[in-house]
């Protein structure tokens, strides 16, 4: 029986006259088996490539969650290592979903003004 992966992304806008909130989830079986949960420190002096590791085979990067875990400087992730191809900056102490290009691995990060700590999901499809 395969594993069943599931994502449910909710965002909610709440005033004094107002509400509105679109949420999504999606649930699908997982073609491959392995995952992998990393904590990595990312550095401000230079890109690190995540540490995703040989676990997700080349091209097989079905969901990407990246967790910043620092209260105030933001990461950018690339797939080169001079950050010029950037697909998604992290704010401070938040949480995004990462689509991959072609379900490559080879993914960079870099801190914008100091070195942080994240957590990140990655699942093979």
């Amino acid at each position: 029986m395969a594993n069943k992966i599931t994502q449910t992304i909710t965002l909610k806008v709440a005033g004094s006259a107002s509400t509105a909130s679109v949420s999504s989830t999606t649930n699908v079986d997982q073609v491959g088996t392995n995952y992998t949960e990393q904590t990595q420190v990312i550095t401000e002096s230079a890109p690190v490539q995540l540490d995703i590791g040989d676990s997700i085979p080349e091209g097989q990067l079905g969901y990407l969650l990246v967790k910043n875990l620092d209260a105030a400087n933001p990461i950018d992730i690339a797939t080169d290592n001079g950050m010029v191809n950037t697909i998604a900056t992290i704010a401070a102490n938040t949480g995004s979903t990462v689509s991959s290009p072609n379900g490559t691995t080879t993914l960079y990060a870099k801190a914008t003004t100091a070195d942080v700590q994240i957590v990140f999901l990655a699942i093979q499809t």
